[in-house]
């Protein structure tokens, strides 16, 4: 189920087998809809455990930022560059309070169809 309106964006969807149903909530910021704020939060009974996710993103010219936290501490980042159309560098991090953190690399090229 999708509700929408002008900046804002609602979504409630399940996942494995209806054990992890969550709903989300993204409001726009601004007209353009380059800066946006996210909340999730779920629920997975198989485990009997809650999730909530909070998170914005922000795109300036050819750059975007993104960052998300849960309530278990783990705060996730990605810094996206567009170089050329469809062709992106993303740099992607993931902290943890307990375990080390870790930071990935990838290049993500879409190449033209004949």
């Amino acid at each position: 189920m999708i509700l929408t309106q002008r900046l804002s964006f609602c979504k409630i969807f399940r996942a494995d087998f209806c054990d992890h149903p969550r709903a989300s909530y993204m409001q726009y910021f601004d007209q353009s809809r380059k800066t946006a704020a996210v909340v999730e939060i779920g629920r997975k009974f198989s485990e009997s455990k809650n999730t909530f996710t909070v998170g914005v993103s922000r795109i300036v010219d050819d750059v975007k930022v993104k960052a998300k936290l849960d309530n278990e501490g783990k705060l996730g980042t990605l810094l996206q560059y567009k170089f050329k159309p469809k062709s992106y560098l993303r740099i992607c991090g993931e902290f943890d309070t307990i375990a080390p953190p870790r930071i990935g690399l990838a290049v993500v090229l879409k190449l033209p169809q004949d």
